[in-house]
């Protein structure tokens, strides 16, 4: 970038809410940003949820790896009724008129108390996307954290703005103060005299009188803006606080920006979410077995104590084209990230160009209005001995000191605007 600003905003040591105020302490941006990041809940939640992948990870592991280990125990209980001349009968060979389940399939009974182990085989081809994808969702988080954090920062600085805004109007409004009252004495000493007219001295009072209430005003709207800020910061603080001069930098321009990163991720995530889909066409190997108690005849339990193993296998065929259904919608989504990213490059870079623009001509204002001031500086040095003198009215007089006001004001308004252009840069250019 072909400039750079560096702005400050400077204060005098004695102002603010006056002597009969002490502060509880002087305070920077640095400071409300530390713990902004420090106690912002958001923040903590997408640490927290960035931990829960690792955890998943194991859990997708001992889905996938591990043996899975059961112990079964079933007993049921198949009687025939009206069978070899008893009224209830509980047997593996029933008379023919005896009423009840078919025998060949209950058998009269189930007792059974088995441990059974079943193992998956070749399970990489299912587990690598699903920690992929795992891995994506770490890297959103991530991400996301990134995008809170300068969110915060951004939300935080413009506050700080504000707040030092009115710290800076409050300052003018008790230099403005100190120089009436300057005049106000001299001119109640040339009215007890007769050399001027007493409404002369009564004007000045009332002037007076509106920079206090305008005082005031200032105090209460920076006591709100501080509250705000404390309460983004999740800090709980009702001293008076004096705020440091703030210097920010302008960065410069880049060529590629933290932005991408969060449509590089999205893109992954939608071709992970087509492996993850894909991995229920992969073959399925497990071996299984079981041993201990599995009889049919109570009588005969002692003797049905054994084990059994086996292996099974699952392979789809068909699903209805699902596969290729989902990897076209795999492909349509790309194609919308692909669209949202080029016209945020264009917005991105058109606003960059504006900020530079208006920082240039914001800068162009100040120095301008900085010579105002001086001018007006210079002409009440003169207009102060000629309303002395009797040659210039205390009306006119006040005109100018009007005029004088607004010029600071003026100054600190736009030195403040520079300060939230620089901030709105910083932030797109990141």
């Amino acid at each position: 970038m072909g400039f750079r600003f560096i702005t400050s905003l400077l204060l005098s040591s004695s102002f603010l809410f006056g002597a009969q105020k002490t502060f509880s302490q002087s305070r920077d941006l640095n400071f409300y940003l530390q713990q902004g990041i420090q106690n912002n809940p958001v923040l903590k939640e997408k640490i927290g949820l960035q931990s829960i992948t690792g955890i998943q990870n194991q859990l997708i592991n001992a889905q996938y790896h591990s043996p899975q280990i059961s112990v079964t125990g079933d007993y049921l209980l198949s009687p025939f009724f009206n069978s070899n001349g008893k009224a209830i009968d509980i047997t593996s060979e029933p008379s023919s008129d005896a009423y009840g389940y078919d025998v060949d399939i209950t058998n009269g009974g189930l007792y059974s108390a088995l441990l059974n182990v079943n193992v998956p085989l070749f399970t990489k081809g299912i587990t690598a996307p699903l920690l992929l994808q795992n891995k994506t969702q770490f890297d959103q988080l991530g991400n996301e954290q990134q995008l809170v954090r300068h969110e915060l920062e951004k939300h935080l600085t413009d506050l700080f703005i504000t707040a030092f805004q009115y710290q800076q109007q409050i300052q003018t409004t008790k230099e403005i103060m100190l120089l009436m009252d300057q005049r106000i004495s001299v001119v109640k000493q040339l009215a007890e005299k007769g050399l001027m007219a007493q409404s002369d001295y009564l004007l000045l009072q009332i002037e007076k009188g509106n920079r206090v209430n305008d005082l005031l005003n200032l105090q209460f709207q920076f006591k709100s803006v501080l509250i705000q800020l404390n309460d983004s910061c999740g800090i709980r603080d009702t001293g008076f606080v004096q705020l440091i001069p703030l210097q920010l930098d302008v960065s410069a321009r880049k060529t590629s920006f933290s932005y991408q990163d969060k449509f590089r991720i999205d893109s992954l995530n939608n071709m992970v979410k087509q492996e993850v889909f894909n991995t229920k066409y992969q073959p399925q190997l497990s071996v299984f077995g079981n041993t201990g108690l599995n009889a049919t005849y109570a009588p005969e339990i002692p003797h049905n104590f054994g084990f059994s193993a086996g292996v099974h296998l699952s392979v789809p065929i068909y699903d209805g084209n699902q596969k290729k259904i989902n990897n076209d919608i795999m492909q349509l989504n790309q194609k919308i990230i692909g669209q949202y990213k080029s016209n945020y490059e264009i917005v991105l870079n058109n606003n960059l160009d504006l900020l530079e623009s208006q920082m240039q001509q914001k800068q162009k204002n100040i120095s301008f209005q900085q010579q105002q001031l001086e001018q007006y500086k210079t002409l009440l040095s003169v207009y102060e001995q000629q309303v002395i003198n009797g040659q210039l009215s205390v009306i006119d007089y006040l005109a100018t000191v009007e005029k004088y006001r607004v010029a600071q004001q003026s100054i600190v308004q736009s030195q403040t605007d520079l300060l939230l252009l620089i901030s709105q840069y910083n932030y797109f250019n990141w």
